[in-house]
């Protein structure tokens, strides 16, 4: 598939979670929907992994080199902490 399709497809579904989202404080809109939201973030979660498949990129890899192992080159750190072989949040 044309990576340029996918990018358009992953800013459409992205205007869907804002479309979602805004009915968290408008009442111009229906209800909030957790489960509608849900299936929004799942399509853009697909269309990042199609779009980093593209140019055989491995999204895992990359945000743990991007947000994992550069912390000790920033002064600012991420909200994760390397625990043994897993990663936590920190509180």
């Amino acid at each position: 598939m044309d990576p340029l399709k996918i990018f358009i497809h992953l800013n459409e579904e992205t205007g869907e979670i804002a479309k979602e989202l805004k009915k968290t404080w408008s009442k111009n809109y229906e209800a909030f929907d957790r489960v509608k939201l849900a299936a929004e973030l799942a399509d853009v979660q697909v269309c990042i992994c199609a779009l980093a498949n593209q140019f055989d990129i491995d999204i895992e890899s990359a945000v743990e080199e991007k947000f994992i192992k550069a912390d000790g080159k920033r002064k600012w750190k991420t909200a994760i902490e390397k625990k043994g072989d897993s990663h936590e949040l920190l509180s």
